[in-house]
């Protein structure tokens, strides 16, 4: 999330602009590791489970944080927390998501279902290119790959 937000405009939260975006890193990576190298970028921006433990906070959370959160829960409450599920309803029959949010709601977490598609419109998808210029844009996930080829020169369809 780090690297989205920071790639964005600048009026959208991330670590770079904004003195309350922190940068959690779930686990210790090599030296080596590209993450570790990535997440070098914010140094001041860095924040650990002590730091969260007494705080306020919101956090992006994946299936796959699930023993972080468990280990986080032996040091606050979760009651009175909300967790906002954003992603389509029909993964919840998955066993990974089911065993996720059956523990967010046995350790006191409210589940909000609030689905966000993530489908741009034409004009969202232009001032994005426009604002990042990239050298190459690869369609992903689209109806309609060839809208890019005929309205954008660096198009890889």
């Amino acid at each position: 999330m780090a690297e989205i937000t920071s790639a964005t405009r600048k009026t959208i939260p991330n670590p770079h602009t904004f003195a309350d975006v922190r940068v959690f890193i779930p686990r210790a990576y090599p030296k080596n590791h590209f993450r570790y190298q990535m997440l070098q970028q914010y140094p001041t921006a860095k924040i650990n489970k002590r730091e969260i433990a007494t705080s306020r906070f919101a956090m992006c959370v994946r299936t796959s944080m699930l023993n972080y959160l468990k280990s986080l829960q032996g040091k606050i409450s979760f009651a009175d927390g909300a967790l906002i599920y954003s992603m389509w309803d029909g993964y919840k029959t998955q066993p990974a998501f089911a065993e996720f949010l059956h523990f967010c709601e046995e350790s006191g977490l409210e589940v909000i279902p609030q689905h966000a598609g993530g489908h741009a419109d034409e004009k969202a998808i232009r001032e994005l290119i426009d604002h990042t210029n990239p050298t190459k844009i690869i369609p992903i996930h689209t109806e309609n790959a060839k809208w890019f080829e005929e309205n954008f020169t660096n198009s890889l369809y």
